[in-house]
C-alpha cells in the first residue's frame, strides 16, 4: 500500500508536489554553485558532512545519488547520530564519523544546547572561504 493506492494523497497532487521539490533543489543549487561547475566524482572518495542527522533520509538520499555519479567511497561525517539511524545509513555508505552516539530518550536533538537553522547567507560564506582556501596551493586549510 502506498499513499496514492490507499487514496490519501491524489496522484496530480504527488506529482506536483514532487515538481515543486525537483524546482526549490534546482533553485539551491544555483544559490550555492553559482557559475562552478559540478565535480566529477567518478572514482572519487566523497565525504559528506552534515550538523543535524534526524532520519538519515536526506544522507541516504545523497549517497545514492553520489553513488550513481560514480563515486567509489562514501564516507559521511556527523556530530551526533543515533546507532538505530547509523545502522540504516550503513546500507548506503561506506563509512560513518561520528563523535558522539548517545542515548537518546525521544530524539537527535536532545544531543545539542541549541539547535538552529544554518541560513543560505551563512552557508555561501562558508563555501566563499572554502573556494578561496583551495586556490591558495595544496596543504591549505580554513582553520
Amino acid at each position: 500500500p502506498t499513499l496514492v493506492s490507499d487514496g490519501r494523497v491524489a496522484a496530480e497532487d504527488l506529482v506536483a508536489f514532487a515538481d515543486a521539490e525537483v524546482a526549490e533543489l534546482a533553485g539551491r543549487i544555483r544559490l550555492y554553485r553559482g557559475e562552478i561547475p559540478a565535480p566529477r566524482l567518478e572514482g572519487r572518495v566523497v565525504i559528506a558532512v552534515d550538523d543535524f542527522v534526524a532520519s538519515g533520509a536526506m544522507v541516504r538520499a545523497a549517497a545514492r545519488a553520489v553513488r550513481q555519479l560514480g563515486a567509489v567511497r562514501i564516507v559521511v561525517a556527523v556530530p551526533v547520530l543515533s546507532e538505530a539511524i547509523a545502522q540504516e545509513l550503513r546500507v548506503d555508505v561506506d563509512e560513518i564519523v561520528v563523535l558522539m552516539v548517545p542515548q537518546l530518550a525521544h530524539a537527535p536533538s536532545e544531543a545539542y544546547r541549541s539547535l538552529g537553522e544554518v541560513t543560505d547567507e551563512s552557508a555561501l560564506e562558508c563555501l566563499r572561504r572554502a573556494h578561496r582556501v583551495s586556490h591558495f596551493g595544496s596543504g591549505a586549510s580554513i582553520t
